[in-house]
Formats: C-alpha cells, structure tokens, sequence
C-alpha cells in the first residue's frame, strides 16, 4: 500500500512539475502584460521615428512624442524652427536620424519590444502607446531625452 501511495505521489509530482514548466515556458510577454500592463508586439517595420507598422497590418503612433518628418510634406515645413531647425533638410535629416535610432533600438533587443497601449486609437485609426525594451527602458522617453524628438501631447479626436 505504501508503495503504491508513494507512485501515485510521484506521478502527481511528475505532473505539476510538466506543468509548472509550461507555465513558465508560456510566453513571456503573457506575463509582462499581467505584471506591467504591457504587451509584446511584432513590429514589421519602422515608418518613421514615431510611427511603426505592425505585422498584423495595424499602425503604432508613439504617444508623448513628434518627431521630425522623413519627407517635404507641408507639416514638416512647420517644424523650422529657425534656430536648430534651419530649413527643410534639416527637418528631413533629423526625421532619418530619429527613424534610424527606433530600428536600432529595436535590433539590439532582437525586435523583443513591448508595448502599453492606450484603450482608443487616433483619429487616423492608429493605434497609440508607449514602447519599452526588454529590459522595461522607456523607448519613447529615450528618443526624447536624446534630442530626436519633441514633446507632444495628442488632442481629444473629438
């Protein structure tokens, strides 16, 4: 009888350790989205320095922050300021620089980035949010504080 308790008991321990170890085997980013109220994306490129394109064909705006335009489009003329920002090649290189930091970022943590969505898009149908890191860095915070993009806060879409 003991021996037969004891195999049971065994198999039983056998059993929670399988699923303890799925449990932990269970994405990562599962758990970060319950601990931190984030989520893990697939990014499927870098648009521009505060817009990404998603792999399910969805847009990502960056919140908090405006960076440079990548092109002459009217608004990138709004963004001379005449002290840093001297004419529209200025706009354009810094908008490349901000573009070309975002897709570094995003390499070196082996596109392993993380994102704290706000509950309703833009009123293009973006979606928006703060990026994080692996290591839970402030991505957005980072680009600012770096100098590549401004502050920016979004008004109501009403």
């Amino acid at each position: 009888m003991k021996i037969k308790f004891l195999s049971l008991l065994c198999l039983i321990c056998l059993i929670i350790a399988c699923c303890f170890n799925n449990i932990l085997n269970f994405s990562n980013s599962i758990l970060i989205k319950f601990k931190f109220g984030r989520e893990k994306i697939d990014i499927n490129y870098v648009i521009d320095g505060d817009t990404l394109k998603l792999k399910d064909g969805k847009r990502l705006r960056l919140v908090g922050i405006d960076c440079y335009e990548i092109s002459d489009y009217p608004r990138a003329f709004r963004q001379i300021d005449g002290k840093n920002v001297k004419d529209i090649h200025d706009v354009i290189k810094l908008g490349y620089e901000a573009k070309g930091y975002l897709k570094r970022i995003i390499d070196e943590n082996n596109g392993n980035i993380y994102l704290k969505k706000i509950p309703n898009p833009d009123k293009y149908g973006r979606i928006l949010g703060t990026l994080y890191t692996q290591k839970g860095q402030n991505i957005n915070k980072m680009m600012l504080n770096d100098g590549l993009c401004i502050p920016y806060v979004f008004k109501d879409k009403k």
